[in-house]
């Protein structure tokens, strides 16, 4: 997982015992690998209990129980086990913080950030709740601490603030959902230049209040070389995946593609989508959900052209956030992507993708 990532830091106690538990396996392999360059696999597996969120812990899926257990998912394919963990300390939220929301950190590990000022001024509740933030703070790791209010008619309709590159440069931005009264849900943009947080870039309102958007990366996705974000416009609605790119201080859309959706309505989880190479040609391409949720498709804009790898049929929905594990060979040649995520039927899901 990349660091910007890491929601919670969490401190994991020594290993004390190990405990197998039997799970049952279901492989399903998806049609068409051939013609994509790799070889995709999906099975599901039974956890030892409900699974409230899944990390990655030095190199390997770790899942998280509400009651604080953690499991750290180990083994091949067709034997995999759960390696038990004792009870884990978290951190806890900052005071002005929203009470679910996240922190995270930039790749370099300078920098922490975190969306402040909960608000009711706008009462969507996409989220769950109608509680949305109103600024963001950013830590550095020398402890100075830099803040950005939004005028009174807008929030971040977000749980989270993503330190991403949009612009090629090798800084990352920071990027949220930020929605208000006079259209809705648009992407924004700030950068962090003389210990100030200053607006960057930003969309276009998707067209009315109340109409929101989700983010899934930011990577070049077609491979000229620029940067672009994914985000499917009104997932509960249109379902639309559009690409959005830099264009002085402007987001301008410049791909989109129909029938996708990374949230649901009162979703706590908004990660359930992510990108990588699947296809090892060195572009990154989309892994998302269809528009119910209950498939999921691979798809690349390579070479400005749309076109879908493959398609998992999951025979449940997809619950929560998917977690990405990419791994390259010694080679430089091929590799593995792991992708986990909890289903409707209270199974995890599993995509492996070897890539030829």
């Amino acid at each position: 997982m990349h660091p910007g990532h890491v929601l919670r830091r969490t401190c994991y106690w020594k290993l004390r015992f190990v405990t197998a538990i039997a799970i049952w396996i279901a492989v399903i392999f998806a049609s068409h690998s051939s013609q994509a360059g790799s070889k995709v696999r999906f099975f599901q597996i039974l956890p030892p209990a409900d699974v409230e969120a899944i990390d990655i812990e030095n190199g390997q899926f770790v899942i998280r129980q509400a009651s604080g257990l953690r499991h750290k998912l180990t083994g091949p394919v067709g034997s995999l086990e759960f390696v038990s963990h004792d009870s884990v300390v978290q951190m806890v939220p900052p005071a002005d913080g929203l009470p679910d929301g996240e922190i995270t950190i930039s790749a370099d590990g300078k920098m922490q950030a975190w969306l402040t000022g909960p608000s009711q001024r706008y009462d969507h509740g996409v989220l769950g709740d109608d509680l949305e933030a109103t600024g963001i703070r950013v830590r550095k790791d020398t402890g100075q601490e830099l803040n950005y209010l939004l005028p009174a008619d807008f929030v971040f309709e977000d749980r989270r603030v993503r330190f991403w590159d949009i612009d090629g440069d090798g800084r990352q931005e920071l990027v949220a959902i930020k929605s208000g009264f006079d259209g809705g849900a648009r992407i924004s943009a700030f950068t962090v230049v003389d210990d100030q947080i200053s607006p960057r870039a930003e969309s276009k309102p998707i067209g009315r209040a109340y109409r929101w958007l989700n983010l899934i990366s930011a990577a070049d996705f077609d491979g000229d070389g620029k940067i672009e974000i994914a985000a499917v416009i009104t997932p509960h609605l249109g379902v639309v995946l559009k690409l959005f790119r830099l264009a002085e201080d402007q987001l301008e859309p410049v791909y989109e593609a129909h029938g996708f959706s990374n949230h649901g309505i009162g979703m706590r989880s908004m990660q359930l989508a992510t990108s990588a190479d699947v296809n090892g040609d060195g572009i990154v391409d989309l892994i998302v959900p269809n528009e119910s949720r209950t498939a999921i498709r691979i798809v690349t804009f390579a070479n400005g052209h749309f076109r879908e790898l493959h398609r998992i049929t999951l025979k449940a929905g997809i619950s929560g956030n998917m977690v990405l594990l990419e791994n390259g060979r010694e080679n430089g040649e091929g590799g593995r992507v792991q992708v986990i995520f909890p289903m409707t039927n209270g199974k995890l899901g599993i995509i492996l993708i070897e890539k030829t």
